[in-house]
């Protein structure tokens, strides 16, 4: 009896160690006034890790950074934010905010890298130690107009089988009415 309660031990800790966090994500900003924007990040994550699970992040912007807190969700984990929102047995939505103001015209890169990628990526080796990143570029031309970036309408979220080819066409919107392809 006690072998078979340190395997069933065992083997629940070597699939937990294999329950990696970041499971998909996107991001995103919305133009404030002049040179400030809201950048949102959203991710979503597999519930099993919790150790993985991030309260806030820290967006780079260029050659500065700022740390954008978790905004969704109840207020008992994380001492600075919110906990995030189980939308499925084993997937939390969790959308980052923060508020940036550029130094002034110019092409601005953004981004957000995090540890634990998914487990188990047939065409990444590795996957679980390569970093999980989201990124863009923001232009700042007062010709150009201020613009924002597409949202996303719906979870980044989609599960694929091996040796099934599979596309990833998500819906997005622009709140200025531009042409999106």
């Amino acid at each position: 009896m006690k072998k078979i309660i340190v395997f069933t031990l065992a083997l629940f800790l070597v699939m937990n160690s294999f329950a990696t966090h970041n499971m998909a994500g996107d991001i995103s900003y919305t133009h404030i006034s002049g040179n400030t924007y809201r950048f949102s990040v959203r991710t979503f994550t597999n519930t099993a890790n919790t150790a993985a699970d991030r309260c806030e992040l820290v967006l780079h912007i260029g050659n500065d950074s700022i740390t954008i807190p978790r905004v969704n969700g109840p207020s008992s984990l994380c001492p600075s934010g919110h906990d995030g929102e189980m939308i499925c047995t084993n997937v939390k939505y969790n959308l980052y905010q923060g508020v940036y103001t550029f130094p002034g015209n110019g092409v601005y890169t953004y981004s957000i890298s995090d540890q634990n990628k998914s487990a188990g990526i047939c065409n990444v080796t590795n996957a679980v130690n390569t970093l999980f990143t989201l990124s863009g570029e923001l232009t700042i031309n007062p010709f150009y107009g201020y613009c924002e970036s597409p949202q996303y309408t719906g979870a980044a979220l989609m599960q694929n089988i091996v040796g099934v080819i599979s596309t990833y066409n998500p819906a997005v919107i622009n709140a200025q009415g531009d042409s999106l392809y």
